[in-house]
């Protein structure tokens, strides 16, 4: 026996409501992680205006609150590239000297990424971090360089590791966006299987 379409309606209006459902949970939730994305890489791309600088040669103070590691960055209007090739256009880790707040040497290396940023003070100078050093205490450190560059403009900065902040602006939004999705998708395939069940249970009642 066939069921009329006035006996389905009641079932294809459940559906419908369940699909709305899923379709709102995956539309709000990559919305809400695309905006939580775009906020967060605009904070990052902020954060180099808060290192502190200095000219090459040249020294820096650098207030530390929270002890871990520090990166050392080349902002230079000479190409990266160019950089590379020629060493009298760079600094490595041992053009650098940083004394801790007891005034002992602190141990610098190279930085193994290729982490580059735009400084806040112009166009075409490219920050890029060259080294690192461990601050295992809070305090005042002194960050130096006696290497003259051939680039006049360029100046070293002390700062915080951009890339883990980075890295949590893009994957905590797409986790977000992820789980979303798969939520919506569960609530659909849900609805189907209820709907299904409900239409099946329908023809057998009217079947008997």
């Amino acid at each position: 026996m066939n069921t009329s379409p006035e006996n389905t309606r009641p079932v294809r209006s459940g559906i419908g409501l369940r699909l709305t459902l899923a379709a709102a949970v995956a539309v709000v939730g990559l919305t809400a992680s695309i905006v939580w994305a775009a906020v967060g890489l605009a904070d990052q791309t902020r954060r180099p205006a808060d290192m502190v600088t200095t000219t090459t040669p040249g020294s820096v103070i650098v207030q530390i609150t929270r002890p871990g590691t520090h990166v050392v960055y080349l902002e230079s209007a000479v190409p990266t590239a160019a950089r590379d090739l020629v060493p009298s256009l760079a600094l490595t880790a041992s053009d650098i000297t940083v004394t801790g707040p007891d005034e002992r040497p602190v141990e610098t290396r190279a930085y193994t990424l290729d982490l580059r940023y735009d400084p806040p003070r112009g166009s075409g100078i490219v920050g890029q971090a060259f080294a690192v050093f461990d601050a295992e205490q809070s305090g005042t450190y002194v960050v130096a360089t006696d290497v003259a560059l051939e680039d006049t403009t360029a100046r070293i900065a002390v700062g915080d590791d951009l890339v883990p902040g980075v890295l949590r602006a893009i994957l905590l939004p797409m986790l977000t966006g992820a789980f979303s999705l798969i939520a919506a998708i569960l609530l659909a395939l849900r609805a189907l299987m209820r709907t299904g069940q409900q239409a099946r249970s329908t023809n057998t009642e009217r079947s008997a």
